[in-house]
């Protein structure tokens, strides 16, 4: 802010330099060089404008005032100038600037001339050199933007595609055998509220990273979500309504935040087979090697790849049996994911189901569910954002197999 009053002060006094200088022109100066400090208060806002102002009181000051080389206002209007615009702009700018100071072929030696004009170059760069920086950051912000949005809506994918699966399929066992074996179709219901009840809870937790202002939950975005009250137990600490929308017992109108979820990971692993068990599906979960704690971005990868190979099992494959191993190496961590189902789909083309195979199709909860299509290719993204590979393929003796290579160094 003290930057236009300093030139104005400077050019003011440059202004009365001149020993013997007729006193009008002397105000014309005092008058040329407060108009240039104060159009600088602006520089921000209107950079042409100002520009064309200096450049203007530039060329009086230096008829006024000819042994004042360097038109000083307007050297800095261009930094703002260069900052603000594009290089067709600036550099015209600059042109004009280099203009102003050529007027000293007239009244000084061209060495000098030359050097000042050369000098004029110098606040244009570092004009340049901040409008560069903020397109930097401009950018980088847009791919961080974009890269939150991709790892939201894989999030999104990997619990939902997951959870969804299991409940439909669970929810097909329920009607299967409602009327013959009801105790089979009320555990189907309970593995249901189950799984319903975890997915809320870690699609609050991703919705909480999207939202970091509700810290105190006064703002919980599943707040509004209605569940029924279970009359048996309302006390229940795990029931659904006290998770989706706690209060603080001394302030029943005060929400009360619920406690971060830790990011899952592979000591989660079990988890993720109880579903696939429940419908029926024989999950083999292998170990080899020394168990040991993984890097949080690996450890995040081989959980959510594991999931949606377990999940590509139920939906398409129609498998009975799934082995997973997970064999740690020294510096790399293997997961390999074999079932022995119809093979799924290799590819990401979504899975089409028609009325003839609506009619033919056996009980609901063995037929494979319908693909969004972006699972192999999810999969291999994860592996990828840690440095590693990840082949999927039909097995030649029948079955779908999954095969990630994570390293334990993160990307490379």
């Amino acid at each position: 802010m003290a930057l236009p009053v300093l030139v104005g002060l400077f050019l003011v006094a440059l202004a009365f330099d001149r020993p013997g200088l007729w006193a009008p022109w002397c105000l014309v100066g005092v008058v040329v060089g407060l108009g240039q400090g104060a159009a600088l208060w602006w520089r921000g806002r209107y950079p042409v404008a100002v520009m064309a102002i200096t450049l203007v009181g530039g060329a009086i000051s230096q008829l006024v005032n000819p042994e004042m080389t360097f038109p000083y206002a307007a050297m800095v209007a261009i930094v703002s100038l260069a900052a603000a615009r594009p290089p067709l702009v600036s550099l015209s700018a600059l042109a004009a600037l280099c203009g102003v100071a050529a007027l000293n072929f007239f009244t000084a030696s061209a060495v000098d001339t030359w050097f000042v004009m050369a000098i004029a170059v110098v606040p244009w760069a570092l004009g340049e050199a901040v409008r560069n920086r903020r397109a930097a950051l401009v950018v980088e912000a847009a791919r961080a933007v974009a890269e939150e949005r991709m790892r939201i809506a894989r999030e999104m994918h990997d619990v939902l595609a997951h959870s969804m699966s299991a409940i439909i399929v669970q929810a097909s066992a329920a009607d299967d055998v409602f009327d013959v074996a009801p105790d089979k179709a009320r555990a189907a219901l309970r593995t249901i509220e189950t799984t319903s009840r975890d997915v809320l809870a870690e699609l609050r937790h991703l919705l909480a990273a999207v939202r970091p202002g509700d810290q105190d939950g006064s703002s919980n975005p599943a707040a509004d979500v209605p569940w029924p009250a279970d009359p048996a137990d309302p006390a229940d600490p795990g029931h659904p309504s006290e998770l989706v929308n706690p209060v603080d017992p001394s302030d029943p109108a005060r929400p009360v935040a619920l406690p971060r979820r830790p990011q899952p990971g592979l000591r989660e692993v079990e988890e993720l087979a109880a579903p696939l068990r429940a419908a029926g599906v024989a999950v083999d979960l292998r170990v080899d090697g020394a168990a040991r704690p993984l890097p949080a971005g690996v450890d995040l990868a081989a959980y959510r790849i594991v999931q949606e190979a377990l999940t590509n099992a139920l939906r398409h494959a129609a498998a009975t049996r799934v082995v997973v191993t997970l064999h740690y190496d020294r510096d790399v961590l293997e997961l390999r994911v074999a079932d022995n189902g119809t093979g799924g789909p290799a590819s990401d083309e979504p899975t089409q189901v028609t009325a003839s195979d609506e009619s033919a199709r056996g009980p609901a909860s063995a037929w494979p569910l319908p693909s969004a299509g972006h699972g192999i290719t999810g999969m291999r993204e994860r592996a990828a954002m840690v440095g590693g590979q990840l082949e999927a393929a039909r097995q030649a003796r029948g079955g779908f197999h999954v095969r990630a290579t994570l390293p334990l160094g993160g990307p490379r």
